[in-house]
């Protein structure tokens, strides 16, 4: 092409050309790509500028859709990869984060994913916020275990896994002083003046009651692995609680906590709340008739467990009524997270049948090309 011989490819000119076109358009593009990036991160290296959250966008940008093109940045220019590690590392610092070295594995992690489909500039600062912790003694436990799942996990699933992390923490903390009886109080608290749900929480209450929960913490270490191993032993003991609902629940709730031991290494048991709800909720389904009742809908608030209460109630009517469940969520990031969260747990289980439970996801045709292409279980 170059020397002008436009002629030589001869009968192969119609396959070659439109090949050689495409490639001519690509690397004009990943030149664009390049170009942009460098005139930002200029001025930047140059001295001690700041870089604004502008900047930040537009090189998160730019180097995502490198990646999606198939463009490689350490290879095609080594000095902006690093370049943008430094930008994203230093505006982090501007706007009063710690740095500390999980942050910078995220940081690198990100600059070096070639793809990230799914993933943008406010991920990323969700994800440094998560872990924007000094490295002193107090926070060297959740550190340790905030690596272990950067290293495990893809990029797109940084938000998810670490947020879920800080929540476990959060409630192991407080999951010893956990008290049925005045979880049952609370109910009839909120539910005053409702006489329907307050039969429902009856019920339940005859299902699960105090001095009969699914395991005894007061007391335990929960960060033993010794008292945790006992935990789940206990968790996994038929019968416990002389009825069938709630045993069909505990093992549910057993290979939860086996998978998120794999995953966190750490202990993750249901709250008596939402052990409650779901017990509320399946007596709706299968108990005996309340009149005037035509729905029962669970009022949860942000952080109270709703994805793990809607896969226990999904998995107990496939494996124990012998049913099929739709989940509907109006956000498909939310769904796609809870999915991939408790396809795990899903797979333990067999239907009445003795068939392997088989969940399924459905997401956008961009989605399922981009990121689940190989995934039967995953459906445009």
């Amino acid at each position: 092409e170059m020397d002008g011989n436009t002629d030589s490819l001869g009968d192969l000119d119609s396959v070659v050309r439109p090949v050689y076109n495409e490639g001519m358009d690509k690397l004009a593009s990943w030149e664009g790509l390049l170009t942009t990036m460098r005139r930002i991160l200029g001025p930047f290296t140059k001295g001690d500028m700041k870089i604004s959250d502008q900047d930040v966008q537009k090189l998160f940008t730019a180097m995502k859709e490198a990646g999606l093109t198939g463009m490689s940045l350490e290879l095609s220019d080594g000095e902006i990869a690093e370049g943008l590690e430094q930008a994203f590392l230093r505006h982090l610092k501007q706007e009063g984060g710690v740095g500390n070295n999980v942050q910078l594995e995220i940081i690198r992690r990100l600059v070096a994913c070639p793809k990230l489909q799914g993933v943008d500039a406010a991920d990323m600062a969700l994800c440094l916020s998560l872990v924007n912790k000094d490295e002193v003694l107090e926070n060297s436990f959740f550190l340790s275990r905030a690596r272990q799942l950067v290293d495990a996990h893809e990029p797109y699933h940084f938000t998810n896994v670490l947020s879920s992390l800080e929540t476990i923490l959060f409630f192991l903390k407080y999951l010893d002083k956990e008290d049925l009886a005045q979880c049952y109080q609370e109910y009839r608290k909120v539910n005053r003046g409702n006489p329907v749900a307050l039969q429902y929480v009856a019920k339940a209450e005859r299902s699960y009651s105090p001095g009969y929960e699914l395991v005894q913490t007061k007391g335990r270490n929960l960060l033993s692995e010794s008292d945790v191993q006992d935990i789940l032993a206990e968790m996994n003991i038929p019968g416990r609680n002389k009825n069938d609902m709630v045993d069909g629940l505990r093992q549910i709730f057993f290979w939860w906590a086996q998978l998120m031991k794999e995953t966190f290494d750490l202990l993750v048991l249901p709250h008596h709340t939402q052990v409650v709800c779901m017990l509320m909720c399946l007596e709706f389904i299968v108990g005996d008739e309340i009149p005037d009742c035509g729905a029962l809908i669970a009022e949860m608030g942000t952080g109270e467990g709703k994805s793990a209460v809607i896969a226990g109630l999904a998995l107990y009517c496939c494996t124990k009524l012998g049913k099929k469940v739709h989940v509907v969520v109006d956000d498909e990031n939310l769904v796609e997270r809870d999915f991939l969260t408790y396809r795990d747990l899903f797979a333990q289980f067999k239907t009445k049948n003795g068939e392997t439970i088989k969940a399924q996801l459905c997401v956008s045709a961009s989605k399922k090309a981009n990121r689940y292409s190989k995934d039967e279980n995953i459906r445009p």
